[in-house]
């Protein structure tokens, strides 16, 4: 890990009455996995939603890949290579595998041309065929959706941000409705990512997961950044303990210093 590649700076949402993220400060190095966690309601999704423009700040800056990006549009955020996946993953009903990584391919071509561009050119297949292949789903390639599994489709909606130019990637529950087995497999996957040269920013509710897979976790609570820290420090911390975990320190270590949660 070298670089940053995100930063945000007392970035702030409030809706109303109600503040979802205050003032929330951290930096995401090049080619880590960055995990943030935190109860429901802790406001990470909004965190998410700020960082890919869905939303504006209220107050505070981002900054990715070294250019403050909190006042560009979403689509100009995905043109300099953030991408996200959602809970649910997004994808094309009608499209094939294939069809649905050349037809997200098609975003990082710029201006109205390009995304009237059609989607088979050749520079455009021939990296598709690279990625389906990074993907493990090329067996797969003219199968819909609906023909995948909860681990295949995932696999889909995160190439399909790969496919976008993404070098920043936001996963947002990647492991959600899967079996145990399958997410051992996606950490793998997640991984491979990450030594592929991809930075990866992800919310997952499965804390074992978390604390395996992330360099680093930031944790959430009432849209407060509580702590900061590599896992077996954020297992230790009674902060943490308290306003996300609810059980004691003991409860929540083994004696190898593993972590286990749901």
């Amino acid at each position: 890990m070298t670089g940053c590649v995100l930063s945000t700076d007392q970035i702030g949402r409030s809706f109303g009455g109600l503040t979802a993220v205050d003032q929330i400060s951290f930096d995401v190095k090049e080619n880590e996995v960055f995990g943030i966690v935190g109860p429901n309601g802790a406001g990470k999704s909004t965190l998410f939603n700020l960082i890919a423009g869905v939303l504006p700040p209220s107050s505070g800056r981002i900054t990715a890949f070294g250019r403050r990006i909190d006042r560009l549009s979403a689509h100009r955020r995905c043109w300099l290579g953030i991408a996200r996946t959602f809970q649910a993953a997004q994808l094309f009903a009608t499209h094939t595998v294939e069809q649905s990584l050349l037809s997200a391919a098609s975003a990082q071509h710029r201006g109205l041309r390009g995304w009237l561009r059609s989607a088979h050119l050749d520079a455009d297949r021939t990296a598709i065929q690279e990625l389906i292949g990074f993907i493990g789903l090329e067996a797969l390639r003219n199968k819909k959706p609906s023909e995948l599994t909860n681990l295949q489709q995932q696999k889909l909606a995160i190439g399909m941000a790969l496919a976008t130019g993404g070098r920043l990637l936001l996963l947002d529950e990647p492991s959600g409705g899967l079996i145990e087995t399958e997410v051992l497999e996606l950490m793998a996957f997640i991984r491979q990512i990450r030594d592929s040269g991809a930075t990866v920013v992800v919310i997952d509710h499965k804390m074992r997961l978390m604390m395996e897979l992330c360099d680093r976790i930031m944790v959430m609570s009432a849209g407060k950044k509580i702590a900061l820290g590599v896992p077996k420090d954020i297992a230790s911390d009674e902060s943490v303990q308290d306003a996300y975990l609810g059980r004691p320190t003991t409860a929540v270590r083994t004696s190898a210093g593993g972590y286990h949660g749901s």
